[in-house]
């Protein structure tokens, strides 16, 4: 009985250690460039997107008589991790509208409204390609 009971504690601590060495793989290869790369992207988009859509609720809500003159809009990172978003005029498309600057998260209200540089930079003329 007591050569039983060793075996069946023996069986168990395999059983566990085997498990714990499982459980720390998983771990640590669940999370590797190819993900964070992934994950990194996918934040990204997700700023995009929010700077794109208060963009869109501010220029409607605000200029109203802006309303048929946009072409298309653009929303990209800047090298100080803002997000630009920019509203190109219909018929003159390297014309910019209007420029709105958010923080590195979007929020509703815009760091910074452009209506006054109405010129497309370099970065937005290549990005708009």
């Amino acid at each position: 009985m007591n050569l039983r009971l060793m075996i069946l504690e023996l069986r168990m601590k395999e059983l566990i250690i085997t498990f714990l060495l499982l459980l720390i793989g998983f771990t640590c290869f669940s999370q590797n460039k190819v993900t964070n790369r992934l994950l990194s992207e996918g934040k990204l988009l997700y700023r995009l997107e929010k700077g794109s859509w208060y963009g869109t609720d501010h220029i409607l809500e605000n200029y109203k008589n802006l309303r048929d003159s946009i072409g298309s809009y653009l929303s990209y990172e800047n090298e100080n991790s803002k997000i630009i978003t920019i509203f190109t005029n219909r018929t003159k498309p390297k014309r910019v509208l209007v420029r709105y600057t958010f923080d590195s998260l979007p929020t509703e209200k815009p760091i910074l409204i452009d209506r006054k540089n109405h010129r497309i930079t370099t970065t937005e003329k290549e990005l708009l390609k």
